[in-house]
Parts: C-alpha cells; sequence; structure tokens
C-alpha cells in the first residue's frame, strides 16, 4: 500500500512549515521516529510543493466530478484490521510497512479532497470486535 498521487510531498510541505521554527534546533525534543518523518519533510522542495497542490486540486476537481454522478463511495478506511500495541510494523498484503503508512494512506487521500468521511468498523472473524 502505497500513498497515491502526491500525498506525501503535500502533506510534508505543510508539516516543514508548522515544525519549521523548531526543527532540527530541537530535534531532540521529538521521538526519533518523529524526527526521521520532520527530518523527510523538510526535504521537499518548492517544486515539489507546488506540485503536490496541483496535484491536490486535480484530485479535488475529479472528485467533484464523480459526484455529480454518484452520491457516495465506499472504499477501504486502512489496511490492516488491527495494531497490536507495542508493534510498529504490521505485514500488509505480505509487505512489512510501518502502522502509520498502514492507518493512514486510505483516509489520507480522502483529507486531501475536502470531502466528508465516515468510518464504519468491520468485524474481523477470529479478531476483536
Amino acid at each position: 500500500v502505497q500513498p497515491p498521487g502526491m500525498i506525501e510531498e503535500g502533506a510534508y510541505s505543510e508539516i516543514a512549515v508548522v515544525h519549521g521554527k523548531w526543527f532540527p534546533s530541537r530535534a531532540d525534543e521529538y521521538g526519533p521516529e518523529v524526527a526521521d518523518r520532520l527530518g523527510s519533510a523538510l526535504t521537499v522542495t518548492v517544486a515539489d510543493s507546488v506540485a503536490a497542490k496541483k496535484w491536490r486540486e486535480r484530485l479535488r476537481e475529479h472528485t467533484f466530478d464523480l459526484f455529480r454522478e454518484v452520491d457516495f463511495l465506499a472504499t477501504p478506511a486502512v489496511a490492516s484490521n488491527h495494531k497490536p500495541i507495542g508493534i510498529d510494523d504490521l505485514l500488509v498484503a505480505g509487505e512489512e510497512m510501518h502502522y502509520r503508512r498502514a492507518l493512514s494512506s486510505f483516509s489520507a487521500l480522502v483529507n486531501f479532497t475536502s470531502h466528508p468521511a465516515i468510518v464504519l468498523p468491520l468485524h474481523e472473524a477470529g479478531g476483536p470486535p
């Protein structure tokens, strides 16, 4: 499961603006995982940021066009049904990935379109309710 389009570039440019005044000068005050992600956010170029904003606008336009023909979309919310406490990597479709990617890839796409969404939990046989 890879985030489609330019989700990371779009999010990273906003993250860099918010955290840029504290990071990297106060990197030791962030946890290592967050510091690693912030480091990646600071590598996004102006060109990447502009391209991501254009991609986001096209995504919104396509989504609005789609909703002229359908009333709702049913999509997965997450790539994994649960995250065990203390485990950071999940197995998704035979690939290990960090739980944040597995739990946010689909919702990030909806967030970028600025449309409302609702998540309905589904019970997996043998899993928690």
